[in-house]
């Protein structure tokens, strides 16, 4: 064995005479770790080869100054984490009763994605841990600081206005392998706020330069452009097939003018829909009128809608906004704490990938990566007190598995995605056990609105539990699927750059036995210019929004207060909403439309719109709904000679509730298509509150939602206030959001 890997060796060192520069660091990590599998082959008959080894426990050491051809004991650590998942996974698990991995204090840069492999796995009786031992860094990329800047010179530093050129300072990111050709593609790219390298100062995600600085401009007209060759620009979906001007205000034209390329401008906004970004570039511009024609649109643009314009040198003006050129050179106004900050910029596709069963991740801090932070494709895997940040993929940590723990988690400022799972057997019902709990999630979905999530539970038997989620245009936790419960969570200041979406919300889907329990849900929606669009249809956002086809859920126990939308919304069938305090929203405080589509129940029948899933006509599923079943069977319940074919009845059930406006402005609409039952609900309007029929949400009339709480008492709001209305335990309810302390959930 030892003249094969001797042999090996000497083959890899005269191919590593030849490799280029760029996999030099690669090739050198996977020499150390064969020099460490070496040590473990030749030391097997010891029984364990590596790490330190007590009563069964074996613990392995992982050091910023370890070497890979070490043994992973304190004296002689690995440097990598994949070294000693290498060498774990070569060992016999039967052997011990634990196996922990202590990675010491440090910053570990990653040019690529650490793979845990199958085989480099736990079992039931052995759990696989790692474990930061202080301040412990994964950084999907580089890391830099102060010192490593210079100050700004060359071409791009000229554009930059005087009174600010003096502070700009540069870094060469071609020394970190990116080179001018890939900075180039990704400005031509639509999206480009999304997959531009994002920096990050201490893993908050840094600005890139935009004008204006803050808020939005407003479209003021569109009008048919038919000199633009239809052909040269991009219209879809919902288009007329001619191109469009959209005009804005004449006081930004100089402006844009003054700038040496405006045509490499980027565009971001909302030009028909608050939930619909485009990001774009302009097709043409007219030198002495405040219009442009955009090279990408999705739908029409329509006069009074939102955009900005960034990625131009010129407006690189305000500490914390960076800008990168063709040369892929990153340029930065520094922050005032500049000369005590570490900055991250991405180069791997990811951080960490998960492909053996029971592992666990602990005390550990990811940061930085242009793919998702982590990934899991796994079983009984626990993500337990980490932070996770600065990611600009789909996903700061996306979990395909059963048996999953994703506890005690701070993750913060991603492009996309907080935390997405898919567990469970949706087609049998099988319970995956998996629990999402006491996790502080913020400032996500910073470019992609409002479908992005914070939580996403989809799959059977999930518990979503004492979460903190704020600060974001995007929804707070979206579930689907069955038996998942979503419950103590404390949401806020999210969906403030959007429309017609829910903070926690479901949609389009069949689903049975959820339950949204005991929630407190407040200051929900668009706020500020967003909030007052002229003439925009809008349709409000909601606290909690079933669209259609959720159904069979019940929902209780919530506090929902200033939402700029229903507090309530959902639009199917078998649904329960009792005993919620519903506070200042400004639309009706529950809204049901009531359309679960006859489709889902008559495939074969409708060309296969809307079709149900299989698995819906399952023994398993028929017995945990027969009201479903039903459903399937009888089609004669679509009363409608309608080609939606809605469905009724509904058999929803709204009960026990107890609503308080405290607004100039109250929104009703009728109380859904199909019958079901209002009872007892308990309804308190201030002296001035007037109704505004559905649909004449006005510019002047939405602007009367203004309530933000800072702070409320909710136990003296509930009993004082609401006594008998809202059943709950008291002491469980006033640990809403992050629980500091271990908590018994059962």
């Amino acid at each position: 064995m030892k003249k094969i890997i001797a042999l090996l060796l000497v083959i890899c060192m005269a191919v590593g005479m030849v490799i280029s520069t760029s996999a030099a660091n690669s090739f050198a990590k996977r020499i150390g770790i064969i020099f460490a599998l070496r040590n473990i082959l030749s030391t097997k008959s010891n029984g364990h080869g590596i790490g330190e080894l007590e009563d069964g426990a074996l613990t392995v050491y992982v050091s910023a100054d370890g070497k890979n051809d070490a043994d992973g004991t304190a004296e002689k650590p690995f440097a990598t984490i994949e070294a000693a998942s290498r060498a774990i996974g070569l060992l016999d698990k039967a052997n011990y009763t634990s196996i922990d991995v202590i990675v010491g204090e440090g910053i570990y840069l990653l040019s690529e994605a650490i793979n845990i492999n199958e085989n480099e796995g736990g079992t039931e009786a052995c759990t696989v841990r790692y474990i930061g031992d202080g301040n412990v860094k994964l950084v999907g990329g580089v890391a830099f600081t102060a010192s490593d800047f210079s100050a700004a010179d060359g071409d791009t530093a000229r554009y930059f206005s005087d009174a600010v050129r003096d502070k700009i300072v540069m870094i060469d990111l071609k020394q970190f392998g990116y080179t001018p050709e890939q900075i180039t593609a990704l400005m031509d790219e639509e999206k480009y706020i999304a997959k531009v390298p994002a920096l990050s100062a201490n893993g908050v995600l840094q600005t890139l330069c935009r004008y204006p600085n803050e808020g939005y401009i407003l479209t003021t007209a569109v009008e048919e452009d038919p000199n633009i060759p239809i052909e040269d620009i991009h219209l879809s979906y919902e288009q007329t097939k001619v191109a469009k001007s959209v005009y804005f205000p004449e006081e930004h034209l100089e402006r844009i003018n003054s700038w040496h390329d405006k045509y490499n401008a980027r565009i971001h906004g909302n030009f028909t829909f608050l939930w619909f970004q485009v990001d774009t570039k302009a097709y043409r511009y007219y030198e002495d009128e405040a219009k442009m024609v955009l090279n990408y649109s999705w739908y029409d643009p329509l006069p009074g809608r939102t955009f900005f314009w960034y990625n131009v040198p010129e407006e690189l003006d305000l500490p914390g906004e960076y800008y990168i050129d063709e040369n892929a050179v990153l340029y930065y106004y520094p922050t005032e704490d500049f000369e005590n900050t570490t900055f991250t910029l991405p180069i791997s596709d990811g951080i960490i990938n998960v492909n053996g069963d029971y592992i666990t991740l602990q005390n550990l801090k990811f940061e930085s990566s242009l793919g998702n932070g982590i990934t899991v494709k796994a079983d009984y895997f626990s993500i337990i007190d980490c932070e996770i940040s600065a990611i600009a993929g789909e996903c700061a940590l996306q979990v395909n598995g059963s048996n999953l723990t994703i506890k005690g988690n701070h993750i913060h400022d991603c492009r996309r995605s907080a935390v997405v799972t898919h567990t469970g057997g949706q087609k049998t019902l099988t319970n995956s056990n998996s629990i999402i709990y006491n996790n502080h999630i913020h400032h996500y979905g910073i470019s992609e609105y409002p479908y992005t999530l914070g939580i996403g539970a989809d799959g059977v038997g999930i518990i979503v539990s004492h979460n903190e989620i704020h600060d974001s245009n995007t929804r707070a936790i979206y579930w689907e699927g069955a038996y998942v419960t979503v419950e103590y969570n404390h949401v806020y200041n999210v969906l403030q750059a959007t429309d017609d979406i829910g903070a926690i919300s479901s949609d389009n889907r069949v689903r049975v036995g959820n339950v949204i329990r005991y929630n407190y849900i407040h200051n929900i929606g668009a706020v500020g210019e967003l909030a007052n669009l002229p003439d925009y249809a809008y349709m409000g956002c909601a606290g909690i929004y079933g669209d259609f086809g959720a159904s069979y859920y019940e929902v209780y126990g919530n506090i929902i207060e200033s939402v700029n939308g229903n507090g309530i919304q959902m639009g199917g069938r078998g649904i329960t909403v009792r005993n919620n305090l519903i506070i200042d929203c400004s639309n009706w405080y529950v809204w049901d439309i009531t359309m679960q589509y006859a489709q889902y129940f008559k495939t074969g029948e409708t060309d296969g719109k809307l079709s149900v899933p299989d698995y819906v006509y399952s023994p398993v599923w028929k017995e945990a709904n027969p009201d479903l079943a039903a459903m399937v069977t009888d089609l004669s319940q679509t009363t409608h000679d309608d080609p939606h074919g809605w469905a009724m009845p509904a058999d929803n059930v709204i009960q026990n509730n107890w609503v308080h406006f405290n607004k100039a402005i109250r929104y009703f609409t009728n109380w859904g298509i199909a019958p079901y039952s209002i009872e007892d609900t308990v309804y308190t309007f201030s002296a001035d509150t007037i109704d505004v029929p559905y649909g004449s949400r006005t510019n002047e009339n939405v602007s009367a939602y203004s309530s933000r709480r800072e702070d409320v008492d909710l136990e003296k709001l509930i009993t004082e206030t609401a006594a008998g209305f809202v059943d709950m335990d008291m002491e469980r309810f006033a640990k809403i959001g992050r629980v500091m302390d271990e908590w018994n959930l059962d």
